[in-house]
């Protein structure tokens, strides 16, 4: 899928829906032994916590938690090393 931001940049999305698919892409990053954040690190902790805290209200509403809610996921992106390049402030 692709769209254009209200600043004009282009940007291209690829679902991944298939089953078998998805499958593979879960091995895949299962043998990623850590990343670095090196942008947005705050964004991903207030995430976390806020699908905690969501985790602990629908515990409290008596609500099943299956793991395919939308508080346990948030939006990210990944780059190889070899494709990045960190400057200094």
């Amino acid at each position: 899928t692709r769209f254009v931001a209200d600043d004009g940049i282009e940007h291209t999305v690829w679902p991944v829906s298939d089953p078998t698919q998805v499958s593979q892409l879960r091995d895949a990053f299962k043998q990623v032994d850590c990343t670095y954040v090196a942008d947005g690190h705050h964004r991903a902790a207030s995430a976390f916590r806020v699908g905690e805290m969501r985790q602990r209200e629908a515990v409290a509403a008596g609500q099943p938690i299956t793991g395919a809610e939308p508080f346990n996921f948030f939006l990210s992106v990944m780059f190889p090393s070899e494709q990045l390049w960190i400057m200094e402030y």
